[in-house]
């Protein structure tokens, strides 16, 4: 299935066009996520559980996770 497919699949399903960027600030990440790439992703995994009923897709700015260096990338 080709990636435009999915979007239109996940844009139809719920009824929505939004594209939700994830421009995550680290400094700006609860404390409770934790620190670095591993506290950005549970975060952006929060965000992405708490709006995926109404969101057909997601946009991770990588610039933000490179910005951290490469220990535990994630991407």
């Amino acid at each position: 299935m080709s990636a435009l497919k999915k979007i239109l699949d996940s844009a139809e399903s719920r009824h929505s066009l939004i594209c939700l960027g994830l421009d995550l600030d680290p400094k700006r990440i609860p404390k409770s996520c934790g620190d670095g790439n591993k506290g950005m992703a549970r975060f952006a995994l929060q965000i992405i559980e708490a709006t995926s009923e109404v969101v057909a897709a997601y946009k991770p700015n990588m610039a933000f996770y490179e910005a951290l260096g490469p220990e535990d990338c994630l991407f």
